[in-house]
């Protein structure tokens, strides 16, 4: 087979890159989660993206601090679209010890300042409906919130170990605090989801060659005008997260990540819009494709080459 399956005319690149019951409606347009698979159901039928930020990433790595005698922390981080910062004279790091994972990283406040309970916070670029983390406390057993913009919402009360705690706003917000309202708890968190409204979808058309392939027109519309998109590959349809290391990292695919490559990446058109020939080869006939723009990270539709 063809090394690029798809072949434009315009050049090819290879590939890039304890469980709780629901806790409480605090009120019409708030609501608060301790159970993970109800608060994604909710944001899943809202039909909002979600981007998944583990404090894996590069934005993260100046920030390692395995030993608590030779610590790595600052002010502020932002990754995603989202600003992570502690109180005033304190900042943040990573550890092993607050990781859902113990070789993973988990994030916490480094009490410069002095010890007492500890916060975070943080600061989004863009308007998010939905939040939501894994918290582990020391002492266990402690009372977790999660105020946006400026609002105590509820708690969740946190078990051994690591428990999920989530917040949905219907109103959005552009802010949010992670506390103990009682004082009382040193805590660490992992694996945060935010949530927001998907950008118009990109569309994206292959005309029909299979069973036998051959050259074909490849169109997309309602990309970002003067942009750059990217064309991925796979077998089956699925569920991909992009990692934190690769464009666009916590964007979800609806491929699979058996067999999936990026075969094609080029400007977006002037307008959003482009049409061009590419040819394909007969052994791709069923695979699924879809478009990522590489600006605002939203994805076409899966399409199935036929």
């Amino acid at each position: 087979m063809d090394r690029y399956p798809l072949r434009p005319v315009c050049r090819l690149v290879a590939p890039l890159f304890g469980v709780l019951i629901f806790a409480s409606v605090a009120s019409a347009q708030q609501t608060v989660y301790s159970n993970e698979t109800e608060f994604f159901d909710a944001v899943a039928a809202a039909g909002w993206q979600t981007y998944a930020e583990g404090f894996e990433g590069p934005a993260w790595d100046g920030v390692r601090s395995p030993d608590p005698f030779n610590r790595h922390s600052v002010e502020s981080i932002a990754n995603l679209g989202v600003t992570w910062h502690a109180r005033p004279g304190n900042l943040i790091t990573t550890n092993h010890n607050w990781a859902r994972d113990y070789r993973g990283w988990g994030i916490y406040e480094d009490q410069i300042s002095g010890f007492s309970a500890s916060e975070l916070f943080g600061a989004t670029d863009r308007t998010i409906f939905a939040i939501s983390g894994w918290i582990n406390t020391n002492p266990d057993l402690g009372d977790i919130a999660i105020e946006v913009n400026g609002e105590f919402v509820d708690t969740v009360r946190i078990g051994s170990g690591h428990s999920f705690i989530g917040v949905i706003d219907t109103r959005g917000f552009t802010s949010f605090r992670i506390l103990d309202p009682d004082g009382e708890h040193v805590w660490g968190a992992d694996d945060f989801t935010y949530a927001a409204p998907r950008a118009p979808q990109l569309e994206l058309v292959l005309e029909a060659v299979c069973p036998d392939g051959g050259s074909a027109r490849l169109a997309w519309n309602r990309a970002t005008p003067g942009g750059l998109v990217a064309l991925l590959m796979a077998p089956t349809l699925g569920q991909f997260t992009i990692p934190n290391n690769r464009p666009c990292p916590g964007t979800a695919l609806d491929l699979s990540a058996q067999g999936l490559r990026i075969v094609y990446t080029g400007p977006t058109g002037n307008s959003g819009h482009k049409a061009l020939m590419v040819n394909v080869p007969q052994g791709v006939c069923g695979s699924q494709l879809q478009m990522l723009d590489l600006t605002t990270c939203g994805v076409s539709a899966a399409w199935e080459i036929q």
